[in-house]
């Protein structure tokens, strides 16, 4: 490679007003710009390296996080046709795969990486491709000694902190739109699942309103009382008992005016439960919004 040509690191870090050592990290953590190397292994920055460069440092110098930089500099090219695009269905199983691997090994680096070749995807294909199956396998995974406590928390709050950040990029949904309120059942630890559904709904124009889990009833209804929704859901994953869950559900419907529409789902649904008026009851969130005409 000797005959390659271009820009040794010194000088990219004079043109761009990126320092070495920045442009180092950048390259380990993110890989966006892969500089070729000579025959004595010194790096060697192309014009287009450079200018992708000072295009992430005007990015940074303001206010976005390197990492947002990248994806917002990622999808320009990528409108404009000069870069490959993103993956086909087919292809995230792949990206899921090497994230859920990078996680177990505690490397948020690597797992960085991922999310950022992902971050022109939309956000539904994202959710049922990658992070709910994650999520699902982690599970499993826990349950039978495949993975380490520390492994499944370690992967579970990396997914938590990317499901908020997808939808604090949605602004919750828009203010104008229909609010629907998600809590958890007051003893359902859960909550990523629910956040995924705030998600969904605020992508459908909801104004989502999250209250997470363990939601106390009194609090929940009192608080439905003073912000009326159009829409609560419940999320339920841990079993519960047949009594205990109508009994909840009915009391609650009860106390909320018949404008105010209400769901509980998820997995934890007991068999056998009564059907319970002005109240959707669903094992699958999704299939609910099938139901509600969302």
């Amino acid at each position: 490679m000797s005959t390659t040509r271009g820009y040794r690191i010194k000088t990219v870090a004079k043109l761009t007003g990126v320092p070495r050592n920045t442009l180092l990290a950048w390259e380990r953590r993110y890989g966006f710009v892969v500089p070729d190397r000579t025959d004595n292994g010194y790096r060697v920055y192309s014009d287009e390296d450079v200018a992708r460069l000072r295009a992430i440092k005007s990015l940074v110098d303001g206010g976005h996080a390197v990492s947002e930089a990248i994806a917002m500099l990622d999808g320009q090219e990528r409108r404009r046709g000069s870069v490959p695009p993103g993956p086909g269905p087919g292809q995230f199983e792949e990206h899921r795969s090497v994230l859920l691997a990078a996680l177990l090994a505690y490397d948020r680096a690597g797992a960085d990486i991922v999310v950022t070749r992902l971050a022109d995807e939309p956000f539904s294909e994202v959710l049922n491709h990658v992070y709910f199956p994650m999520l699902r396998d982690l599970g499993v995974g826990w349950s039978n000694g495949t993975y380490t406590v520390a492994q499944e928390h370690f992967a579970t709050a990396y997914i938590r902190e990317r499901l908020t950040r997808m939808l604090l990029r949605l602004g919750c949904g828009p203010e104008s739109g229909p609010r629907v309120v998600l809590a958890c059942y007051p003893t359902e630890p859960h909550e990523l699942g629910l956040l995924g559904l705030a998600i969904r709904f605020a992508l459908a124009g909801w104004r989502a309103v999250f209250l997470g889990a363990r939601m106390p009833e009194a609090d929940l209804v009192d608080f439905l009382q003073g912000h009326p929704p159009k829409l609560l859901c419940v999320s339920v994953v841990l079993p519960v008992e047949v009594d205990d869950l109508s009994g909840y559900a009915t009391r609650v419907r009860s106390a909320l005016p018949p404008s105010i529409g209400v769901a509980v789902g998820g997995s934890g649904l007991p068999n056998g439960l009564p059907s319970i008026e002005g109240v959707h009851l669903g094992s699958s969130f999704t299939k609910l919004m099938t139901q509600l005409e969302i």
